[in-house]
């Protein structure tokens, strides 16, 4: 196996992972442009995320990611507050946490449901359990909740701008995809072999 391992052709890395690449180095950029505010995690798992092969998926996909952003972090903000200023005056128990997070998670989702944006409820879930369980204890819940929904937006904006790059693609033209119409339908047990032209 580690012989055909190291006699394997190697290919070069691909539109993917070079758009990747530019759009991790874009985020961190920004984060250093903006005085290193802001956590450039967020801005990173957003860009990665919505890098799309084409610019219509990108777009919904971006979309999702923005209004699923913003859902989470106002119920993020509300669960904060209404956990150190209304109901406990300070941080909350353990149990009574656990509960209002089972709680807000539901509100969350319902709200995308009301909004018919159900395809959300999973980014609108994350954003909300990431601001609610890992920032309880923050002096200002305010901030963090800004940086967190500008880090989303700056990660969406870098993958826009670099989807929109047209990088220099090396094309391989001594190959030959070959298949029949009835082994490319969906369903088909197998596909032909590529053909290497001589």
């Amino acid at each position: 196996m580690l012989k055909r391992l190291l006699n394997r052709e190697v290919p070069p890395p691909g539109q993917r992972i070079l758009r990747s690449m530019l759009a991790v180095w874009l985020c961190f950029v920004i984060y250093v442009l903006r005085g290193c505010a802001g956590i450039p995690f967020y801005s990173v798992i957003a860009a990665l995320q919505c890098l799309q092969p084409y610019t219509k998926s990108m777009r919904k996909v971006a979309r999702n990611r923005v209004t699923g952003t913003f859902v989470g972090a106002a119920w993020g903000l509300a669960a904060l507050l209404l956990e150190r200023v209304l109901l406990f005056n300070g941080a909350p128990g353990e149990w009574e946490h656990y509960l209002l997070l089972g709680l807000f998670t539901g509100a969350v989702l319902y709200t995308t449901v009301l909004l018919n944006v159900q395809e959300t409820a999973y980014f609108s879930s994350v954003v909300f359990l990431c601001i609610a369980v890992n920032h309880i204890g923050d002096e200002n819940p305010y901030i963090f909740v800004f940086h967190r929904v500008l880090d989303t937006l700056i990660g969406v904006a870098a993958a826009e701008v670099i989807n929109r790059l047209h990088l220099p693609r090396l094309r391989q033209k001594d190959v030959l995809f070959v298949s029949s119409i009835s082994e490319t339908i969906v369903g088909a047990k197998r596909f032909l072999p590529t053909q290497r032209l001589s």
